[in-house]
């Protein structure tokens, strides 16, 4: 076992997240995932048949490490995150 100094390494992370009918929580998680000190990773959101207060919360994400994945009917939670692998 090694006793010398850590070593940082340059991971690129990528998360799986999926969203149905969940606008309130959805902006808070997303807010949390950014805000880590690992700033290596993309989110893939799939957001399983959008209502309108989803649309509301993703309106306002801009930052280019989440990627959206929309449904049109819903695909419930291992389907919806099977399409965003």
């Amino acid at each position: 076992m090694s006793t010398g100094p850590l070593r940082t390494v340059n991971s690129r992370v990528g998360l799986l997240m999926a969203s149905w009918n969940q606008a309130d929580s959805l902006s808070k998680s997303l807010g949390s995932l950014l805000s880590q000190t690992h700033d290596l990773f993309t989110i893939t959101l799939v957001v399983d048949s959008q209502d309108q207060a989803t649309a509301e919360v993703l309106k306002y994400q801009k930052d280019p490490r989440i990627k959206i994945v929309e449904t049109q009917q819903p695909q419930h939670f291992i389907a919806a995150l099977n399409l965003a692998m």
